[in-house]
């Protein structure tokens, strides 16, 4: 036997498993491996929210520690409530991308479909969802087990920052990401 190809051994081994459509959301994202675990498990409906923990037996109020009257379910928790609707609303203007943040299925179902580039603009993206996550879902634990509290605002700055940090280290995200900042500078001379 002169060719073995690896890949069909693997695939033997493996079975056929189907492909998920979020794959390019979590896969080959350039963002802090910690906002793509959490991107991760918040996509598979596998992040500790108080529905989950109702479901299996624990004994916990059930009301969204970000609003206090609604259930915390993961689509709320991100997508539904204002806070997080604001900060979503907001990266995504800050990146150009004209469109209102709708419920979290929905949310996941245009990004899949419309953010799967290799192109600066699909990963900056790509990069700010998870972010986006990652700091909504630590918002969310510093309110319920610290009894502190951030602003809007301040979760935007450190997103943002986060993302120059983490992309300055890729030359096309660099570049891109600088031309984002001499947009944000040149708006406010000119404001």
């Amino acid at each position: 036997m002169n060719y073995f190809p690896i890949k069909l051994m693997y695939q033997k081994l493996r079975g056929v498993q189907p492909k998920v459509p979020w794959k390019k959301l979590v896969c080959n994202n350039y963002a802090t491996p910690r906002w793509v675990f959490i991107l991760n498990l918040a996509i598979q409906g596998r992040l500790t929210t108080k529905e989950r923990l109702l479901r299996w037996g624990m004994q916990v109020k059930k009301e969204c520690v970000l609003c206090g009257w609604a259930d915390e379910t993961t689509s709320h928790l991100f997508f539904e409530r204002i806070f997080s609707k604001e900060i979503r609303q907001r990266l995504l203007n800050w990146q150009g991308i004209n469109k209102h943040v709708k419920i979290w299925e929905d949310e996941i179902h245009w990004e899949t479909t419309e953010m799967k580039g290799k192109n600066s603009i699909d990963e900056i993206f790509r990069m700010t969802i998870a972010g986006a996550v990652y700091y909504i879902w630590q918002e969310r634990n510093l309110r319920l087990f610290q009894n502190k509290q951030r602003n809007v605002i301040s979760i935007l700055k450190e997103v943002v920052q986060d993302l120059f940090v983490r992309g300055g280290k890729k030359y096309k995200l660099a570049s891109r990401l600088r031309l984002k900042f001499l947009s944000i500078v040149s708006r406010r001379d000119r404001g």
